[in-house]
């Protein structure tokens, strides 16, 4: 089978890596990934794009660049036209996809974002040279791009909102007219990394997007037993095979005419090549002149591929030595600077002797007032006492749960038994300090949700606990419950934990995050 011809083809690679909106978490594996992507691609043992026809735009693209690269690429394209986005997704209030470029809001779609309509239309409109369009989608509700619902099978209708093809009405009995535009060919194809409703991830500690993972790991080894080249819709089969058997949210594909069957790479598993030679002698002849026939041999049976090994658990710890003021929250300090400028303003009418009466008077309410707003303005002073009560505590995350641990011991949470998550301050205050806490609620059936001792990691058992801190009875099982202190989060960190909650636990944060 033919490979699309690489001086007649042209793609396009977007990696947005890093967001200014603190809301988003920095991707940097995103633009990894299309760096990588570009590599392969250019690579003669895959397909032997020549350079200048591979175009990689990273995290400062704006919505212009991208446009114009992509229509300047689809223009000089004949054969295969690829453009590749991996990001952050966002979707409006009317279901419609948006790839989030660098300065994004989401909450406000329409802002910093390349609407993936715009971005169809334009690769239609001016690719309509190309024999194949291949549009790969890496990031949150990509599934979207496809009009359809992840429970149901497409419909000639939501196909053409994915391609933008009119959709073609045929009688009954009318099978020629049905199948005519599927011999020739020519057609688009969208490939995205999850369903409309889902998500997408980066496995703790990989370095690409995990779609983006499979198809860079499958183009790289190939796949044995298909031969020399392999289609488009093999490496996605592959990507997605492995991505469901680690109940990933499982990639999408939209393809009309079947394109992706006519879309070829060289493949770089071991393949036998069967060459015509002379022809085997037969049995020899028996006694009786009669040919004996061999035996026939078992056929072997196909070795089970291997399947994936599972990223290692997302793990963090905090010594319990750290500095409180770097990861709690004050709740009194606005009322502090307040009683702190009070006590500025009586002490300078002191000084000027607006108080001559009784000046005395004036510097005791001053102290008065300077003393309290440093009480309440806690932040001025080490809070010894959240420092004091603080201790060593790790948090881990895998495919099994949630584990915490401390000086007094290991509390595990099975994946079941939680039912929501948050990371968010604890509601009553140490010491004027409120810190942030991972809390869960807990189904009424699980074992964990009928503990009758509680106490969150990090925090001593010893200690009279704020009332939050406290385990609630079980005919509360919608209350938040704090399941481990946290400590300070480096951004990477932060993005890490985000992805492993998602990832292994199914949920998505809530609270401040």
């Amino acid at each position: 089978m033919a490979l699309p011809d690489p001086h007649k083809s042209r793609a396009v690679l977007v990696g947005i890596g890093d967001y200014t909106n603190a809301d988003l978490t920095a991707i940097p594996a995103a633009a990894t990934g299309a760096d990588h992507m570009a590599r392969l691609l250019r690579d003669p043992s895959i397909w032997g794009l020549p350079h200048k026809h591979v175009t990689v735009l990273g995290t400062a693209a704006t919505q212009e660049q991208i446009l114009t690269t992509v229509r300047d690429a689809a223009l000089a394209t004949e054969d295969t036209l690829v453009v590749y986005f991996a990001g952050h997704g966002l979707r409006d209030t009317g279901e419609r996809l948006h790839l989030a470029l660098v300065d994004a809001d989401p909450d406000y779609p329409q802002i910093g974002t390349l609407p993936y309509r715009q971005l169809r239309d334009l690769i239609r409109q001016s690719g309509h040279r190309a024999k194949h369009r291949v549009t790969i989608l890496d990031c949150c509700y990509s599934g979207i791009a496809g009009g359809m619902s992840h429970s149901t099978a497409p419909t000639r209708d939501e196909l053409a909102t994915a391609l933008d093809e009119r959709a073609h009405t045929n009688t009954a009995g009318d099978d020629e007219g049905q199948h005519e535009s599927d011999e020739d060919g020519h057609g688009d194809c969208v490939l995205t990394s999850a369903p409309p409703q889902s998500r997408s991830f980066v496995r703790p500690g990989a370095p690409f997007p995990e779609f983006t993972g499979e198809l860079i790991a499958t183009l790289e080894a190939g796949i044995t037993g298909v031969g020399a080249a392999i289609s488009l819709e093999h490496v996605w089969l592959k990507a997605r095979n492995r991505m469901r058997a680690r109940d990933s949210p499982e990639p999408q594909l939209f393809t009309q005419n079947n394109a992706t069957r006519h879309i070829h790479f060289h493949n770089r598993a071991p393949h036998e090549r069967q060459q015509p030679g002379p022809a085997a002698p037969g049995p020899d002849p028996g006694p009786d002149g009669k040919k004996k026939d061999k035996p026939r041999k078992k056929p072997k049976k196909p070795k089970p591929e291997t399947p994936p090994q599972q990223a290692t658990a997302f793990t963090v710890s905090w010594t319990g030595n750290e500095d409180p003021r770097t990861f709690t929250k004050n709740g009194l300090m606005i009322p502090g600077g307040l009683l702190l400028a009070v006590a500025l303003a009586f002490f300078y009418s002191a000084i000027e002797g607006s108080a001559k009466n009784n000046p005395t008077i004036a510097y005791i309410t001053s102290a008065v007032f300077l003393v309290a707003g440093i009480l309440l303005c806690d932040n001025m002073i080490p809070p010894n006492k959240v420092k004091r009560l603080m201790q060593a505590r790790t948090l881990s995350v895998d495919d099994t749960g949630l584990t915490t641990s401390d000086p007094f011991g290991n509390q595990h949470f099975s994946r079941t038994s939680i039912k929501k998550l948050s990371i968010h301050h604890t509601s009553e205050k140490i010491n004027s300090r409120a810190p942030l806490a991972l809390h869960l609620q807990l189904h009424r059936w699980s074992q964990e949700a009928h503990r009758t001792s509680w106490s969150p990691a990090g925090w001593p058992p010893e200690e009279d606990p704020p009332e939050s801190f406290k385990r609630l009875p079980h005919t509360a099982p919608d209350k938040w419950v704090p399941v481990c202190l946290l400590g300070p989060l480096t951004r990477p960190d932060k993005t890490d934990l985000q992805n492993a909650l998602a990832l292994y636990l199914k949920k998505t944060p809530e609270g401040i995050w």
